[in-house]
């Protein structure tokens, strides 16, 4: 009708809408068919805000169906637009991928919001979640306190006092019940059964790419309302498998796998964890597939205290055999000892099979072991990914440890499956300390090293006593921390490779 009497924004608007509300329902070939009229539309009339939003649609649409491919060459045709909803769906793809330092790379700034409360909450949301899943959980909650705040300058609905805007609530997702409190969690299951347990219930949020029914039933199972979380579930696994929202769709059965184990029945749990896993194997979901493995091995009786690194297996191995280090020590009489390991092995060893993990660590291997033989070091214990590595020179030490980290990541570009290397260092003085050297500096130096993520070198504050005077070496932040079988804090710092 606008079309008709001329009026172009208004029949631009009234076609963004009709795609809004169709997808919201879960009709989504017929709500992708809405949004491509919607964009064909603004892209003849020129009307870049609904073209970029209908575009945004689309791609989200293609990261739910798991059409990747489809979505990069979109995200590559709207390099050039100004708005979040991309980006923030670029940042979704690298973080479900495992890849959290590209997804906080890709986040938008808030800035972009231009001043707009609403699409200011959006970015706050995303922000929070991909910080809280890349393990920077303080920045996480910082994102989260501002994201209230926007709401409340937005005059938000109030529940009890809270504050809420209910589309930024898809944004947050996983990371809502570990960053709200439980008056916040009480409001957000308030807001959200209103859409949800409607005669015509909402599924989908056309710009987060995501089951909002499903994210209900999280924040009622939080809430510890098993059984209605329990009929969400239901009701989204069969929607996510009619629709093709394969990732979801493990969600799902994630979340059911949650309810059976609360009702004791575990043997319900393994199967749905299972199928789950298979479904985010099959699509790349490496994020949730970590979970997934780790919680099935807690349900068969191994915890995650009884995980053992490569790390705790070379630490327990050096300990009992006491083996000779062939090196010399530096002439103030220290050592440096290096640890290293490859973040998350056993869950990587789970998904992968053992022929696969076999190919990884030979390649990883084969990388430490030529720049341990370039930098003059002393391989002293290795066991599966686990090394324990001396060197005579602190700053040899770090060079290795750096030139490993970057070959990794050079073989990281090309490889299936990129891994990632925690590493620690830390010396101590061979004659001063004599037997000893093989308890406390050992235990220190491996102590340290599982402190470090994937990816990330850090030292012990003796070993940046011993090389800060040579002034090359670019050190990143310090934090305090207690050490397993250590007394007291320890002051350790990033080593930037």
């Amino acid at each position: 009708m606008f079309a008709r009497l001329g009026r172009p924004n208004e029949a631009a608007r009234s076609l963004l809408m009709c795609a809004t509300y169709t997808l919201s329902l879960g009709r989504l070939d017929e709500g992708k068919a809405a949004a491509e009229r919607a964009l064909d539309y603004a892209r003849e009339h020129h009307i870049r805000w609904y073209e970029d939003n209908n575009a945004a649609f689309l791609a989200a649409l293609m990261i739910a169906r798991c059409d990747f491919a489809g979505f990069e060459a979109l995200a590559e045709e709207r390099a050039g637009d100004v708005g979040y909803p991309i980006p923030l769906l670029k940042a979704w793809r690298a973080e479900v991928k495992g890849d959290h330092e590209r997804a906080l790379n890709l986040l938008p700034d808030p800035a972009v919001a231009g001043g707009f409360p609403l699409y200011l909450a959006h970015i706050l949301a995303a922000r929070a979640r991909v910080m809280f899943n890349a393990g920077r959980v303080e920045q996480a909650r910082q994102e989260f306190t501002r994201l209230r705040e926007a709401w409340q300058r937005m005059g938000a609905r109030t529940y009890d006092g809270v504050a809420i805007e209910g589309s930024a609530l898809p944004y947050l997702d996983e990371a809502l019940p570990h960053l709200a409190d439980d008056a916040f969690m009480a409001a957000a299951e308030k807001h959200m059964r209103h859409w949800h347990d409607a005669p015509t219930p909402s599924f989908y949020a056309a710009v987060t790419a995501n089951c909002t029914d499903r994210v209900f039933a999280d924040v009622a199972l939080h809430r510890g309302l098993v059984d209605d979380a329990a009929e969400h579930y239901r009701r989204s696994l069969a929607w996510c498998e009619r629709e093709r929202l394969p990732i979801e769709a493990g969600r799902c059965l994630q979340g059911l796998a949650e309810v059976a184990e609360r009702r004791g029945k575990r043997a319900e749990a393994l199967q749905l964890l299972d199928r789950a896993a298979a479904l985010f194997q099959q699509h790349g979901a490496r994020l949730y597939l970590d979970r997934v493995i780790t919680r099935k091995l807690e349900l068969q009786g191994i915890s995650s205290s009884d995980i053992h690194t490569s790390i705790d297996r070379v630490t327990a191995s050096v300990q009992r055999e006491r083996p000779e280090i062939s090196v010399h020590p530096a002439p103030d009489g220290t050592i440096t000892i290096m640890f290293s390991d490859i973040e998350g092995s056993t869950q990587l060893t789970e998904r992968l099979g053992d022929k696969a993990w076999m190919k990884v660590l030979r390649e990883h291997n084969a990388i430490v072991r030529k720049q341990i033989k370039a930098h003059g070091g002393f391989e002293v214990k290795s066991e599966g990914d686990g090394f324990m590595i001396a060197f005579q020179s602190a700053g040899k030490a770090l060079a290795c440890a750096s030139a490993i980290q970057k070959a990794l990541l050079a073989r990281n570009d090309s490889a299936a499956e990129p891994v990632k290397v925690r590493m620690g260092l830390h010396a101590g003085e061979v004659i001063k300390e004599g037997e000893d050297f093989f308890g406390r500096n050992v235990i220190m130096a491996a102590r340290v090293a599982s402190q470090a993520q994937g990816g990330e070198i850090l030292a012990s504050a003796v070993l940046k006593a011993l090389v800060e005077s040579a002034g090359d070496i670019a050190w990143g932040e310090s934090r305090d921390v207690e050490l397993k079988g250590l007394s007291g804090k320890h002051e350790l710092f990033e080593v930037r490779w």
